[in-house]
Formats: C-alpha cells, structure tokens, sequence
C-alpha cells in the first residue's frame, strides 16, 4: 500500500512516508537524527577528521601499522629509510635513493641478449650510401635511404634507369617539364593565362578553371610506347590549355611522333638547343 506526500505530492509506502516527511520536511531537529539527507552531516569538519581515523584504523588493523624501515639503496648501497606498513616490508619491489639509481638498476640477461641482438641488427643495417662524392650513414636505415630532402633530389637527377625499367611513376617524373614559358615568349598564348589564371585546386588558390601545361603527346602514350622522356618534356611538346579541356583531352594526343620529332628539329634551330 502506497501514500502520497500532502507536501510534495510523491508516492512512498507506508513504512517510508514518515521517514520521507521527516528527512525533507520536518524540522531542523528532525532531519539531524537521519545519517544521509541534507542535513549537513558530511560538510562537518568533525566528521571528516571522524572518518579519516576510522579508515586509517581500519588499515592499522588489516595491513598493520606504518613504520619507518632502514633500509639500503638497491643500486648504490646508500643508507635510506622508507615509510611501509608491515605487512608489506620487506617488499618485492627494490628500494632506491633517487631516480637516477632506479633509472640504472640492473638488467636482466634475457633483456641484455635482446638489446644485444638489436644492436648487432642496427649495424648490419647501417649500410653507407653514396650519392656524388659524399658517402653518408642513414638515420632509419630501414625506412629512410637518404639523410636529407637535397640528396634524396640530386639523387633522382644523377640516377638514369632504362624505360624498361622505370615504373610509370618515374617516367611522369622524368618527363615534366622544366623549362621556362618566359624564355619562349612567342610560342604560347599568354593572353589564356591573363583572361583565367594558372590552375589551382581547391585546397590551395581555389581556381579549378584556369590555365595548366599539356602535354601534346600524352605522357602516357610515350610510357606505352617507349619513348625517350626527353621527347615527352620537350618546350615543344607542351601546349597552354584550360585545366577542364585537359581533363576531357585525357590520352589523346594532338600530334604524332614524326611530327613531333619534325617539330623539335625546327625549335632546336631556332633557339639553338
């Protein structure tokens, strides 16, 4: 059977509505005989101090009491004294004066072999790589074969490997084109790049509709066909189009290898290369 408060209208049962209007209705007298409520109990001072004891008590009894050991660094053999309790002392753990005694206890010997054995790795892996004339160590011999961007690039520059070899990733590098559209001022439409820009994706200068550097014999088609990077990253094989138009031209190519080759001849007249 369930009452109902006249105070604050909740259901409590019969046992419960007398301790409920007490505890959070009655007066100041009433809800200090309760342990719990809001009764101010566990903001007292006195209290805490009461229940701090009963805790230590409570360990004093089940572990035994703190007492302070002489006891001598594990490390150094240095006099020191430790606070324990007794039914922790001695401990299995060592004791040490300071952090640089622990920081050097001794290892054991399955860990000693171990770094042993790394150790002997690292130097059968240290191989030294030359690049020109200098000869250097790598810093991750095992993930990183150059010491620094720059010699990881005169590298790529000095380095030739036969088109059968190349993967189509280091032909696309060995065929772009490296020359300046200023040294040729009459042989591209400028006016393109005034009217909308060079091509910039979204994550930079935003402009997806400007102008880029094509390639009139697509790098692919050379890949496929073999053909001399030098050919391919030739000033007279690039054409100024709209980034969408080169999109859309894909693997097409604009002109034929005699034509092109014909084509280089005349601009390597021309300009003396």
């Amino acid at each position: 059977m369930k009452c109902c408060c006249v105070e604050c209208g909740k259901e409590y049962s019969v046992k419960g509505i007398h301790t409920h209007y007490e505890r959070s209705h009655g007066t100041p007298d009433q809800r200090a005989k309760y342990s719990c409520g809001f009764n101010g109990k566990y903001d007292n001072a006195n209290y805490k101090q009461k229940l701090k004891e009963q805790i230590g008590n409570h360990l004093n009894a089940t572990l035994g009491e703190v007492k302070r050991f002489h006891v001598r660094c594990y490390h150094c053999d240095n006099d020191m004294y430790v606070d324990e309790r007794e039914s922790k002392f001695p401990s299995k753990d060592k004791y040490f004066c300071s952090r640089s005694c622990a920081n050097a206890r001794t290892i054991s010997d399955s860990h000693k072999l171990k770094t042993k054995v790394t150790m002997l790795r690292k130097q059968r892996d240290s191989a030294k790589y030359v690049v020109g004339d200098k000869e250097y160590t790598p810093i991750n011999p095992r993930n990183k074969k150059f010491c620094t961007d720059r010699c990881k690039t005169e590298h790529r520059k000095n380095y030739k490997k036969s088109i059968t070899d190349m993967s189509l990733k280091d032909y696309r590098r060995a065929c772009q084109f490296k020359f300046k559209l200023s040294d040729y001022p009459t042989e591209f439409n400028f006016e393109l790049i005034t009217e909308h820009g060079w091509y910039s994706p979204t994550n930079k200068k935003n402009n997806i509709h400007g102008v880029s550097r094509d390639h009139i014999i697509s790098v692919r088609y050379g890949y496929d066909n073999k053909i001399d990077p030098k050919i391919i990253s030739h000033p007279a094989n690039c054409q100024l189009l709209l980034h969408s138009d080169n999109v859309s031209k894909y693997t097409k190519n604009g002109l034929t290898l005699m034509e092109l080759e014909d084509k280089i001849n005349k601009w390597n007249s021309k300009y003396g290369i």
